[in-house]
């Protein structure tokens, strides 16, 4: 793929495939025309740093409804690609690009700097395997193996629940698993690397985000903004909150490490002892 505003299809998919056909013309879009493809769904991507995409689409001469969408978006970063990725992630596979998914029709994937998305309904067996075969096609085209986000790294392991890791630096994106708040509060932006990540241990379940900022200045600040809008009158960094469940904060240098809807305080401390060092 090439620069942005120039990713050459023909380089990664054919013109016709197991009776599919190409059909009409590519299409481009770039930041400033992406609504105009998918209204609504456009915010997404360009809150991760989107710079271009193609798209493609075939159908069956027999039967010109039966159609094939394949979109192909360059986001820049091989972070930004794994955000989006994980934004609709609940399984994950890893037999195509780094990681994929399909349901119902619909295949996603992500390698290197690229997102791909393959629609492909209603989602037949035999419209499956041409959907596979084009992400197949398409990921052995992309040669680059992408970086995952360092912030991932510093979650605890124990009960993580993987297909659930959501990674972002908007603040948009910080409810994506439970409600935060409308405002941003924890202070997250396109400097920051926020990841916000469930977790399962026999009959308990809790959430842990882990944000890291580029000053030590900027994540105390975020710091004293969660403990003074989100846990108003704790006397420190874990509280009992209306529900019976815990909240807890804790700041580790450059590190912001919040645990939500926990059992137990114990839990929360537990959570804070096997967070991983920054680097």
């Amino acid at each position: 793929m090439t620069s942005r505003g120039n990713i050459e299809l023909d380089r990664f998919l054919p013109q016709e495939i197991a009776g599919y056909r190409k059909i009409g013309p590519d299409v481009q879009h770039t930041p400033d025309d992406l609504y105009q493809y998918i209204d609504g769904g456009a915010e997404l991507f360009i809150s991760y740093g989107f710079r271009d995409m193609a798209g493609r689409q075939y159908a069956r001469a027999e039967d010109p409804d039966d159609t094939i969408t394949v979109d192909i978006f360059d986001m820049g970063h091989s972070f930004n690609a794994f955000g989006v990725f994980s934004q609709g992630c609940e399984t994950i596979q890893t037999t195509i690009g780094q990681a994929s998914q399909y349901a119902g029709g619909l295949l996603t994937l992500w390698k290197g700097r690229f997102y791909i998305s393959i629609m492909g309904f209603p989602g037949t067996e035999q419209k499956k395997e041409v959907v596979f075969t084009l992400a197949q096609g398409i990921a052995r085209s992309i040669p680059e193996e992408g970086a995952y986000p360092p912030v991932i790294a510093l979650l605890p392991p124990q009960g993580l629940v993987p297909a659930s890791i959501r990674y972002f630096h908007h603040h948009t994106w910080q409810n994506s698993h439970f409600f935060i708040s409308s405002e941003n509060i924890l202070h997250i932006d396109n400097h920051t690397e926020a990841v916000l990540a469930r977790y399962k241990e026999e009959d308990s379940t809790y959430l842990v985000m882990a944000i890291l900022y580029p000053e030590i200045t900027k994540a105390r600040a975020a710091h004293r903004s969660f403990l003074e809008k989100y846990l108003p009158g704790a006397g420190g960094d874990i509280k009992k909150r209306d529900d019976g469940r815990w909240t807890g904060c804790r700041l580790q240098e450059k590190l912001l490490i919040v645990v939500f809807n926990a059992a137990s305080p114990e839990k929360i401390v537990h959570v804070f002892a096997n967070v991983g060092k920054v680097k």
